[in-house]
């Protein structure tokens, strides 16, 4: 009977102990500096369970904002950031995202991944609701960030791309971005009969 109320009661600090430590939250110069740290990192994924463990929802999404829109940070880190802000969809992370796309800082190469990852954010966070928004770039001078359009609209995964994919198709000019409204409207049509 000792010996079961003592490992009962080792069990209780232990768990007492996990909770303390749990609840220490990082002070918001630790977050941004560990929040930094992952997207510096060479095998960085984008995981809702990692960034909540650094701080709540705001917070996290605060820093992500702060280092998508930073032009001091690497591009790299600034691409991660984007692709950390669909993992918290809100009014707020989708008008960060929706600015990206018509930010006129960002038309060199480096500015044109970051659109096309701003792209493919809002849709897999917004799905249908990010259509528009997207689409609006269809017509975009550079090709690339007409392919990013067309892989952001099957990323959506909505029909309600479809009817802009179907009519945008026998009007592209290039190639690859043909192939790229095409592997679209397939990715859809292959949700819609699941």
């Amino acid at each position: 009977m000792l010996s079961r109320t003592l490992t009962i009661l080792a069990l209780a600090v232990a768990l007492l102990s996990t909770s303390v430590a749990q609840a220490r939250a990082l002070a918001p110069a630790e977050q941004r500096a560990s929040l930094r740290s992952l997207l510096e990192g060479h095998h960085f994924q984008v995981n809702r369970k990692t960034f909540d463990r650094l701080g709540t929802a705001k917070e996290i999404t605060n820093h992500l904002v702060h280092f998508t829109t930073n032009p001091k940070l690497r591009p790299t880190v600034r691409q991660r950031a984007i692709a950390g802000l669909r993992v918290y969809p809100s009014d707020r992370t989708r008008k960060v995202l929706e600015g990206l796309l018509y930010d006129p800082d960002l038309q060199d190469t480096a500015g044109v991944a970051l659109r096309r990852e701003a792209m493919l954010s809002l849709a897999i966070a917004f799905r249908s609701r990010a259509i528009t928004p997207i689409a609006n770039h269809r017509e975009d001078a550079d090709p690339q960030i007409r392919e990013g359009c067309a892989r952001a609209l099957g990323a959506t995964r909505s029909t309600d791309a479809m009817p802009i994919l179907d009519a945008w198709l026998p009007h592209e000019p290039e190639l690859f971005v043909r192939l790229a409204v095409d592997k679209a409207l397939a990715h859809i049509r292959g949700q819609r009969s699941r």
